[in-house]
């Protein structure tokens, strides 16, 4: 099936989800999908108010109340790692984080690594809110974002824990952008946010 067909099934499978609450209370699915959103909701939820860096925190801001108002959803499918596609649901565009089956594992194993994946696809969340997801030009515009966000993650993570020493993935993120969202290549691919939708603060800011 070549990479077309397989993104129009994703699609179709997506619109065509079972929500998790539709599960039989006894299904050993449904508390798997339940812990692994309740995972990504702390994730999300500690980096837009915990922590120590106000860049991180903004985008992760948006990111919680863009996906808490129903303008992104997130659901678990059979991907290697988490990222995000976007859905067309009507005449409305819904950006999807896809979730791993084995994403409490790659929690416990390296939280720093599933953080930063949420900071990644938080940035793609945010820009799909901001109309900057619609062509294949946005698409590449906004994965060098995301990795703009993440190195900003990561030199924070430097900052205040100088013994942490990234992996190889991380290394190539900050030797692209060493400077986080100051780095004179990603200031062109950033811009003013639009304000995000509203919805419950995370536990911290309530």
């Amino acid at each position: 099936m070549g990479q077309p067909a397989v993104l129009a099934t994703l699609l179709a499978s997506l619109k065509s989800k079972v929500h998790v609450k539709d599960l039989p209370s006894d299904d050993p699915v449904r508390g798997k999908v339940i812990a692994a959103g309740d995972t990504v909701t702390s994730i999300v939820g500690f980096l837009a108010t915990g922590f120590p860096d106000p860049v991180v925190n903004d985008l992760m801001l948006h990111t919680w109340h863009v996906i808490g108002s129903g303008k992104a959803q997130v659901a678990m499918y059979d991907v290697p790692t988490p990222h995000v596609v976007v859905v067309q649901d009507g005449g409305n565009i819904l950006p999807t984080v896809l979730i791993p089956p084995d994403w409490i594992t790659a929690v416990i194993r390296d939280p720093i690594m599933a953080s930063g994946a949420m900071v990644f696809c938080g940035s793609q969340v945010v820009d799909s809110w901001n109309g900057r997801l619609k062509s294949k030009a946005d698409s590449e515009a906004a994965r060098m974002r995301a990795l703009i966000y993440e190195a900003q993650y990561l030199l924070a993570l430097r900052r205040i824990h100088p013994p942490w020493k990234p992996n190889s993935y991380q290394q190539e993120v900050l030797g692209s952008y060493p400077d986080g969202v100051t780095t004179p290549t990603a200031t062109s691919l950033l811009y003013e946010r639009r304000p995000h939708p509203l919805s419950p603060p995370p536990a911290a800011l309530a």
